[in-house]
């Protein structure tokens, strides 16, 4: 009978690669599920339909599907003419969004950035589709520091309905609740989980009356605060 004189210590470094190789597998794996990967291979850029030049037409607009990259827009109408950005932070990709950040009628480029604020690049688009001008992004507003939230929680509505899109998440754990950061057009408010409701308006989550899932104060044609839970 023959007799493996090699010691276990011979054959651990064999047996070690074999299980980092197992084991980097098994973290890549879940990674690319949870989306925990901090690399993610070059993709296509990420394409929406928005009003860029607020002329009432959706344009063809786009984002760079990399961290840092440019937006652009191809506007519809008789210029034909694509607008695009700097290279800037384009900004995680949950958060993203086309929306109308200071109310003047065009689409901005909004997104979470880093690890806890808030970016929109507003859109000086003329609205004349007939326009040669170029110039199409203009100045990028933050937020000061906030949390992100649950990615798949983030969202851009006009909660208190003054025509500017306002930043909402899930915050906290285990027990979690819901925030908007309102906008004011020219960066945001501090997060809250109360909303102003404007005298006689009732948005999607700024009510005059109690309701379910939050509590308010005022009556009809009324302004009063809606607490929001989860």
């Amino acid at each position: 009978m023959s007799i493996d004189k090699r010691s276990s210590a011979g054959r651990q470094p064999a047996q070690q690669k074999r299980f980092m190789r197992t084991a980097v597998a098994s973290v890549l794996a879940m990674a690319s599920v949870a989306g925990f990967c901090a690399g993610p291979a070059a993709a296509a850029d990420i394409f929406a339909k928005a009003d860029f030049n607020g002329d009432t037409v959706l344009d063809e607009c786009s984002s760079s599907s990399e961290l840092t990259g440019t937006a652009q827009c191809k506007v519809s109408g008789a210029s034909n003419l694509t607008y695009r950005s700097e290279p800037m932070d384009m900004g995680w990709h949950d958060g993203r969004a086309w929306v109308d950040h200071n109310g003047d009628g065009r689409d901005d480029y909004c997104r979470a950035v880093g690890s806890n604020q808030l970016a929109c690049t507003v859109s000086v688009a003329p609205s004349d589709p007939r326009a040669t001008y170029f110039q199409g992004f203009g100045q990028t507003y933050y937020s000061a520091p906030l949390d992100h939230g649950w990615t798949d929680s983030r969202t851009w509505r006009d909660v208190n309905v003054d025509g500017k899109a306002d930043y909402c998440t899930a915050v906290g754990w285990p027990n979690s609740q819901l925030t908007c950061t309102i906008s004011n057009g020219e960066g945001f408010a501090a997060p809250t989980n109360n909303v102003y409701c404007p005298s006689g308006v009732a948005g999607p989550m700024c009510s005059t009356s109690t309701g379910s899932g939050g509590s308010g104060t005022g009556g009809s044609g009324g302004s009063g605060t809606r607490t929001m839970e989860n």
